[in-house]
C-alpha cells in the first residue's frame, strides 16, 4: 500500500465517520422533538461538523508530496493521525478537534 493509498483510505474512513455523526445527530434531534431538554452542546457539535468535513475534503485535494532523493521518511495517514492525537490536536475518542463537543 502506498502513502497515497493510506491517505485515500483515511479520507474515506473520515468521510464515513462524519456522515455517521451527521445522521446520528439528526436522529437524536428527531427523538428529542417536543421533549424539554438542553441541546446546546449538541448544537455546538453540529456547528463544528462543516470544519471537520472541510478538513477531510482538503485531504482529498492535497497536492502530491514532493520528495527529494535525500528524503527517506514520510508519515502514513495512520501515523499522522496518531501524531495529531499525541499533540492534542485531535480528541482520541471523537476524532475531532478538542472543544467541539
Amino acid at each position: 500500500m502506498t502513502a497515497q493509498d493510506d491517505v485515500n483510505a483515511a479520507v474515506a474512513a473520515l468521510s464515513a465517520f462524519v456522515a455517521d455523526i451527521a445522521t446520528a445527530v439528526a436522529n437524536i434531534k428527531a427523538e428529542l422533538a417536543g421533549v424539554e431538554v438542553d441541546t446546546s452542546a449538541l448544537d455546538t457539535l453540529v456547528a463544528g461538523l462543516p470544519a471537520v468535513q472541510a478538513s477531510v475534503d482538503a485531504l482529498e485535494s492535497a497536492p502530491p508530496v514532493v520528495t527529494s532523493s535525500t528524503t527517506t521518511s514520510t508519515l502514513t495517514a495512520k501515523q499522522e493521525a496518531e501524531k495529531a492525537v499525541r499533540e492534542g490536536r485531535v480528541d482520541p475518542v471523537t476524532g475531532m478537534a478538542p472543544g467541539l463537543i
